[in-house]
């Protein structure tokens, strides 16, 4: 069975950075604020994070209209921004969904 279809698994959560934090520091600062919400970064780039987070934190994070019917979520989940929390607020600009790829 795949891992990423079992209940509870993990979101994975595009986090695009401000301009004035695409730097290590920003992005460090960035980190350790998304860490204090319980998500769990898994990559870094010049202007964006990867995170995951819980699916049952999903609703406590971003709304209980958020959280998705299954770890592969529909197209306009993905493409739509979700609320940034306060505490990420000063170094995010967006967050959204991250796109399931698909091994062929």
């Amino acid at each position: 069975m795949n891992k990423s279809k079992l209940p509870g698994a993990d979101v994975r959560l595009q986090i695009l950075l401000r301009a004035e934090h695409r730097n290590p520091a920003g992005a460090k600062r960035a980190v350790a604020a998304a860490r204090r919400l319980g998500l769990t970064a898994t990559g870094t780039g010049a202007a964006s994070l990867s995170a995951r987070v819980p699916e049952a934190q999903l609703a406590k994070l971003f709304g209980p209209g958020v959280v998705p019917v299954s770890l592969s979520p529909p197209v306009a989940l993905q493409q739509t921004p979700l609320p940034v929390p306060k505490v990420l607020a000063p170094y995010v600009e967006s967050i959204t969904v991250a796109p399931k790829h698909e091994k062929y």
